[in-house]
C-alpha cells in the first residue's frame, strides 16, 4: 500500500482534496468535533490532528487488498457514521463489573466514552518516581513533553487507521518512570462505553503513553468493557529504557457490536523487558496490533495471547517481533477458540536483522475450530539477514483430540463435560505465560467464564456443537 504524502496544511486540505468515498463518514465526525477537541486552541495540537486526518482522508479504510488487511474486511466500518462524544457522561447500571476490578487495590484510571474520570479513579498512593496523568489535562495545557512525544510520531509512515486514531485523539493516559522507579501495585486503566441502544457508534481513540527509565518496573491491565456500538481506536507507544521491565495485559469485554482496532508499538533497548498478553472474547470485529523494535542487545520480548469466537466475530492479531542487536530473545504463543461462524486470523512475524546475532526466536499460533463454518488464517513469517540465530515457528489448525475425547467419555464423562475439559486445558496452556500471578488468575476465570456461557448459550438453543474434521 502506497503511503499518501502529508500536506502541508491538513486542515485546508481536508476542505479542498478529494477524500475518498470509504473515508467520507470519519472525516465528517472530525469536521463536527475539530474546534471541540482538547488542545485545540494550541497550533501544534491543531496541526497533529489535521495532518493525521488528511492522510486518512487521502488513503480512505484499508481494503483486502493491502497486504497488512488481506485476511481482515472493513467495507462494514466506512459504512458507519460515528459519534465522538464531547462530555462525560454517568456511569451507568450494569458496568459495575468492570468497576468493581478499579479497587484501592490497584492503581487505576477510569475512562467513561474515553473520557478520565477522577471521582472513579485511585491515583492517590502513587510511589516516588512515578508520574501518570490523564492526556486532555496535557492537552489542554501544553504540555512541553507530550509535544515532544507526539511530534516524533511519523505520520507518513502510519497506516490509515493509526492516523484515524491520531486525529481523534482528545484523552488517554501518560505514564513516566523516573529512573530505578517500580510501581508497588498494577496500573488499572478501565474504558467504559455506554450510551443508548440506538445511538449512532460511539468512536474512541485514547492513547496510552509510557516511558519507563533505566531499571524501573510497571504492569499495567487494560479492560475494555460496554455492550453499546463502538468503534475503538487506541493506540500504545511504549519506550522501554536499559534494564527496565514494562509488562501489558489486555482484556476485551466489549459488545456484539463492538469494532476494535488497536495498536501497539514498543521501542526497547539493552536489557529491556516486555511482555504483552490479550484476552479476547467479545466484540463483533476486532484487530489487535503489537509491533515491537528491540533496538539494544539483550533484549527479552513476551507477547502472547487468548482469543475466544463465536456467533460471527472476527477476531485478528498482528504481530511483528523486530530484533535489531545481537543476544535478543522472544517468545510468543498465541491459542484461539473458535465456534459457530467465527473467524481468527494470526499474522506474526519475527525479523532478525544482520546485526542481531545469537537470537533466539519462537513463534507459534494454535486454534481450535469447534464448528464447521468457523474459519482460520494464519500466516506465520520469519525473516532472517543474520547466520548465527536459533529461530522457529508453527502453526496448527483442527479440532479437539478425538482420542482424548475418548478417553474422558470412557472415564463416564459427560461429551460436553469432556469437550469443556479440553477447551479449558487447551486455553490455559497459553494463560499459563501470564508472569503475574493474580492476573493469571484473573483471566483464566473470565475465560472460564466465557466458555460456559457460550456452552450455557448452546444448551438452552438446542445446539450442541459438532466435530470438524481437522487442517493442518
Amino acid at each position: 500500500m502506497a503511503t499518501p504524502q502529508a500536506p502541508a496544511d491538513g486542515a485546508t486540505m481536508l476542505d479542498t482534496q478529494t477524500v475518498a468515498d470509504s473515508a467520507g463518514p470519519m472525516v465528517t465526525a472530525y469536521r463536527a468535533v475539530r474546534t471541540s477537541l482538547p488542545g485545540a486552541d494550541h497550533a501544534w495540537v491543531r496541526s497533529f490532528r489535521d495532518r493525521a486526518m488528511a492522510l486518512f482522508a487521502q488513503a480512505g479504510v484499508p481494503t483486502r487488498r493491502d497486504e497488512a488487511w488481506k485476511y481482515t474486511d472493513l467495507r462494514s466500518l466506512a459504512k458507519l457514521t460515528p459519534r465522538v462524544p464531547l462530555g462525560v457522561p454517568a456511569v451507568p447500571p450494569g458496568l459495575d463489573a468492570a468497576l468493581a476490578l478499579a479497587d484501592e487495590s490497584v492503581h487505576a484510571m477510569v475512562f467513561v466514552n474515553g473520557w478520565f474520570r477522577p471521582e472513579l479513579s485511585f491515583l492517590n498512593t502513587l510511589p516516588d518516581g512515578v508520574e501518570v496523568t490523564d492526556l486532555a489535562t496535557a492537552l489542554a495545557k501544553d504540555a512541553p513533553a507530550l509535544a515532544a512525544v507526539l511530534n516524533a510520531v511519523d505520520l507518513r509512515q502510519a497506516d490509515p487507521m493509526e492516523a484515524a486514531s491520531a486525529a481523534f485523539l482528545a484523552d488517554g493516559c501518560s505514564v513516566y518512570l523516573r529512573p530505578g522507579a517500580v510501581l508497588d501495585k498494577p496500573l488499572r486503566v478501565v474504558h467504559l462505553l455506554t450510551g443508548a441502544a440506538d445511538d449512532p457508534p460511539l468512536l474512541v481513540a485514547p492513547r496510552l503513553l509510557i516511558t519507563a527509565e533505566a531499571q524501573s518496573e510497571i504492569t499495567v491491565i487494560e479492560h475494555w468493557a460496554g455492550e453499546v456500538a463502538s468503534i475503538a481506536l487506541p493506540a500504545r507507544d511504549i519506550t522501554v529504557a536499559d534494564g527496565a521491565r514494562v509488562r501489558h495485559y489486555l482484556r476485551q469485554d466489549e459488545g456484539a457490536r463492538a469494532v476494535h482496532l488497536g495498536r501497539t508499538r514498543v521501542l526497547m533497548h539493552r536489557d529491556a523487558g516486555f511482555a504483552a498478553f490479550a484476552l479476547t472474547g467479545a466484540g463483533a470485529l476486532v484487530r489487535n496490533e503489537c509491533r515491537v523494535h528491540a533496538a539494544g542487545p539483550g533484549a527479552d520480548v513476551q507477547v502472547g495471547g487468548v482469543y475466544l469466537g463465536s456467533g460471527r466475530r472476527h477476531i485478528d492479531t498482528t504481530t511483528l517481533v523486530q530484533h535489531a542487536a545481537p543476544d535478543g530473545r522472544s517468545r510468543q504463543v498465541f491459542k484461539g477458540i473458535l465456534d459457530d461462524a467465527s473467524r481468527g486470523v494470526f499474522q506474526g512475524r519475527v525479523g532478525v536483522s544482520r546485526e542481531a546475532q545469537r537470537t533466539d526466536g519462537h513463534q507459534l499460533s494454535n486454534a481450535l475450530l469447534l464448528s464447521p463454518k468457523a474459519e482460520m488464517d494464519a500466516k506465520p513469517e520469519l525473516e532472517i539477514f543474520a547466520d548465527d540465530v536459533k529461530c522457529s515457528h508453527g502453526a496448527t489448525t483442527g479440532d479437539l483430540d478425538p482420542d482424548a475425547l475418548f478417553y474422558l467419555r470412557t472415564r463416564g464423562i459427560d461429551a460436553a463435560v469432556a469437550r469443556g475439559l479440553l477447551v479449558e486445558a487447551f486455553i490455559a496452556e497459553a494463560i499459563e505465560e501470564i508472569a503475574s500471578e493474580p492476573v493469571r488468575a484473573e483471566f483464566a476465570e473470565a475465560a472460564r467464564a466465557w466458555w460456559h456461557a457460550h456452552t450455557a448459550g448452546r444448551t438452552a438453543t438446542g445446539d450442541t456443537g459438532g466435530a470438524t474434521e481437522s487442517k493442518e
